[in-house]
């Protein structure tokens, strides 16, 4: 998995908290955003403000869909350190309430040009 296809494919699901998302695909958004937080505050620390604001909604509906990937409800996920501890609960196999596993995530070439 590339840095460019989870970050494609967080945004295009921002909104979206239905369903289910892998945990590979959550733990590389988090360190995708701890790299990007570092780099502007060593940068240009006053688009901090900005980038968590543009983040927060898509991270949000990630962790929702995570906790259904492990067959919780996703309202947990917004209590903090509470996210990362059912963050590392392993994907239930097969349907569960919440749908579908998710699809692996696609290359590069499987997305149209944005």
């Amino acid at each position: 998995m590339s840095f460019w296809i989870v970050l494609r494919s967080t945004f295009l699901d921002g909104l979206k908290f239905s369903g289910r998302s892998s945990r590979s695909s959550y733990w590389i958004w988090q360190l995708e955003v701890c790299a990007v937080l570092l780099l502007l505050d060593f940068v240009y620390m006053d688009l901090v403000g900005i980038f968590v604001v543009v983040i927060t909604l898509p991270t949000v509906a990630l962790s929702w869909r995570r906790a259904h990937d492990s067959g919780n409800p996703g309202w947990p996920m917004l209590i903090p350190f509470v996210r990362e501890i059912i963050a590392l609960f392993p994907s239930k196999d097969g349907i569960n309430q919440y749908g579908p596993p998710p699809p692996p995530l696609l290359s590069d070439f499987d997305y149209p040009n944005i």
